[in-house]
C-alpha cells in the first residue's frame, strides 16, 4: 500500500483532480450530464460564473490591451502582468504557476487560440467545456469543483 503522506504535492493534487474528473465522468452515465453545456461560452463568461459560485481572482488578458477572450491569466496572487507573463507554460515550470492558471479558449471556431498540448502532462493541465487550464493544479481543481457544483457540465 502507498501511504499517501510521502507523494509529493502536485500528485496529489494531480490525483485529486482526476478523482473529481471520473467522478464527473460517472456522474454523466447516471444522467447527471443533464448540466448547463458550456459550448457556446465565452472566457468572460467562464470568469463571471466561477466568481457567481464563490472564486476569487483577477482575470487579466494574456496580451497587452487584449481581451481575456483571447486568453486570460487567472490568479489569486498580487503578480504583475509581467511577472505573470514571462512564466514558462511547460511541464518543468509547473511550481512557477502557483496561485495562477493560463485559460485558453479552444473551440472549433477558434483552432488557432489552441496551444499545442502534446508537450504536457495530466499534471499540468486539463481541460473543461470549450477550455484548456493550464497551470495551478490546486487552482485548476477550484475551478472544476466551483463549476460542477454550479450544476455546469464539464465536457
Amino acid at each position: 500500500m502507498i501511504q499517501v503522506t510521502k507523494l509529493p504535492m502536485t500528485t496529489k493534487l494531480a490525483a485529486v483532480l482526476v478523482f473529481g474528473c471520473v467522478a464527473a465522468g460517472l456522474g454523466s452515465l447516471r444522467g447527471a450530464s443533464r448540466g448547463e453545456a458550456m459550448d457556446d461560452w465565452k472566457v468572460e463568461d467562464l470568469v463571471a460564473r466561477l466568481r457567481q459560485h464563490g472564486l476569487e481572482f483577477r482575470a487579466l488578458p494574456t496580451r497587452t490591451n487584449g481581451s481575456v477572450n483571447e486568453g486570460a491569466l487567472f490568479t489569486t496572487t498580487d503578480k504583475s502582468f509581467l511577472e505573470l507573463d514571462g512564466l514558462g507554460v511547460f511541464p518543468e515550470c509547473l511550481d512557477q504557476w502557483q496561485g495562477t492558471v493560463k485559460c485558453y479558449l479552444a473551440s472549433r471556431r477558434y483552432p488557432l487560440w489552441a496551444p499545442r498540448t502534446e508537450l504536457w502532462t495530466d499534471e499540468c493541465y486539463c481541460h473543461v467545456g470549450p477550455f484548456i487550464l493550464f497551470g495551478d493544479p490546486e487552482l485548476r481543481a477550484r475551478i472544476c469543483k466551483a463549476l460542477t457544483d454550479a450544476g455546469v457540465c464539464l465536457k
